[in-house]
């Protein structure tokens, strides 16, 4: 009689996950390697990375404008407290590419670089994710189905 309670309360756990993961990708279409969308001028989106990145616990190592300041590019690695990673910092550092499309439109992108060997799979970070989840909860996301129209 337990594993069936069990069973079933499995199945409701990964139906409910499964709901909650197939909402947060149908939302806005966008992946973790493309640019996305933000109907935020560009020094609003400039400033909002700067904070993100700053409650993230994520250390700018290198910022610079090109194109006469409509593309800005900003290298960043996370903060550690691991013991005995010495160079963490040069193992995963991530590249942001803010862009100015229009008055009030803004791309933002990220790549992320590794070196596999300085860091190891258990201790990857995802700062594309956590970087463009701290976007999402602070300026307006432009949904993909939406460019077009």
């Amino acid at each position: 009689m337990s594993s069936k309670r069990y069973y079933s309360i499995s199945l409701i756990l990964f139906g409910l996950i499964a709901t909650f993961f197939i909402h947060a990708c149908a939302s806005t279409s966008y992946g973790l390697q493309e640019p996305h969308l933000y109907n935020n001028s560009f020094d609003q989106v400039l400033t909002t990375i700067e904070k993100v990145l700053q409650d993230e616990q994520m250390v700018i190592m290198n910022a610079e404008k090109l194109e006469g300041g409509d593309l800005y590019k900003i290298y960043f690695f996370k903060k550690s407290g691991r013991i005995d990673e010495r160079n963490f910092e040069t193992g995963h550092t991530a590249e942001i590419n803010i862009r100015k499309v229009e008055d009030r439109i803004t791309s933002v992108e990220i790549k992320e670089e590794y070196d596999r060997a300085l860091t190891r799979d258990e201790y990857r970070e995802h700062l594309a994710r956590d970087v463009f989840k701290g976007l999402e909860e602070r300026l307006k996301l432009i949904p993909k189905n939406q460019q077009d129209m």
